[in-house]
């Protein structure tokens, strides 16, 4: 991941960041249910969730404000102190693979070829700010983002042969939100180079959507998608140079 602003003369911010991620291990678990919201379930299956990755894009622009007032430096226990106003828009998208089959309802246990994917975008504008500042060699960061996102998802369940093939199924729902909290810390090895830890934790989630199945006779149904949720927590350690013009 790659953070970046370019701070235009000395108030106006430019912001982005871009990330990629594999994912190296995880697990898996389908179910399906003969109720509506997920009640009398009849088969699950408890797989292999490895392989698939992850990209997340994302850009803003901002005014910084300079705090000057005594009163806010002694109460933040800093030298000097900024707040930003943010807005921006962002994308974020995540293909996910299933395989290595266990049918745990019923207990059939481990069955060949599975090989099902599941592709998800999230993206909408957002609103936040950014709260930094600098004590001697230290410096710190607090920010907090609420995006408005649409989400679309787009299916392959490969072993099912009443689904057509390469889109089982769709989701869709427009009504999504999402909030961001970072927090960062940082010394400066040089006037230009500091190293950070950052701890990042994001919340993800839509209302009610459209669940439309495709089946190989060339027909389709729709029913209600429920809810989609993401949740993520990251620890990272980074450098950062900054550039003076």
């Amino acid at each position: 991941k790659a953070r970046g602003n370019a701070i235009f003369g000395g108030k106006i911010v430019l912001d982005g960041s871009v990330g990629y991620g594999d994912i190296f291990a995880g697990e898996n678990q389908d179910s399906d249910y003969a109720g509506d919201d997920r009640t009398f379930e009849f088969s699950r299956s408890n797989n292999d969730g490895s392989g698939g990755d992850m990209v997340d894009i994302s850009g803003g622009l901002g005014y910084r404000f300079y705090i000057a007032s005594q009163e806010a430096l002694s109460m933040w226990a800093v030298d000097e102190l900024w707040f930003t106003p943010l807005v921006g828009y962002s994308y974020h998208a995540q293909d996910l693979n299933i395989e290595q089959g266990f049918q745990t309802i019923p207990a059939f246990g481990a069955f060949d070829g599975l090989h099902s994917s599941y592709s998800a975008e999230w993206q909408g504008p957002w609103a936040g700010f950014e709260l930094s500042g600098k004590k001697n060699k230290w410096i710190g960061s607090g920010r907090f983002e609420y995006h408005w996102a649409e989400y679309e998802a787009e299916a392959d369940w490969n072993l099912r042969s009443d689904f057509q093939h390469p889109t089982s199924y769709t989701h869709e729902a427009d009504n999504g939100k999402g909030m961001v909290f970072t927090l960062s810390g940082g010394y400066l090895i040089t006037d230009d180079w500091s190293v950070n830890l950052t701890a990042d934790i994001q919340d993800w989630q839509t209302d009610e959507g459209v669940d439309r199945t495709f089946f190989s006779n060339g027909t389709s149904g729709e029913t209600q998608l429920n809810e989609v949720e993401w949740d993520s927590f990251a620890i990272m350690l980074g450098t950062t140079y900054r550039f003076g013009i």
